[in-house]
């Protein structure tokens, strides 16, 4: 069966897909990927990766953490 998170695939849902499928998309290419020796594009590459780290931590909290269980009680 699936998840009930998947029953609606809204927008919401469908940003935190994104959101996660970016930050994994990043630290692969950030690990296999030369980065550019230039400090300005490094700044703004690791900004890049710190913000979508920090969403990611959002996602996973919003998902699995205790926003999930009051989620949860408003269904009923």
């Amino acid at each position: 069966t699936k998840p009930k998170m998947f029953d609606k695939l809204d927008l919401r849902t469908t940003i935190a897909i994104i959101i996660v499928l970016a930050f994994i998309f990043l630290v692969f290419m950030a690990l296999f990927v030369k980065l550019p020796t230039d400090q300005t594009a490094l700044a703004v590459i690791t900004t890049l990766i710190g913000n979508l780290a920090m969403k990611f931590g959002t996602v996973v909290d919003f998902l699995f953490g205790s926003s999930s269980g009051s989620k949860d009680k408003m269904m009923l």
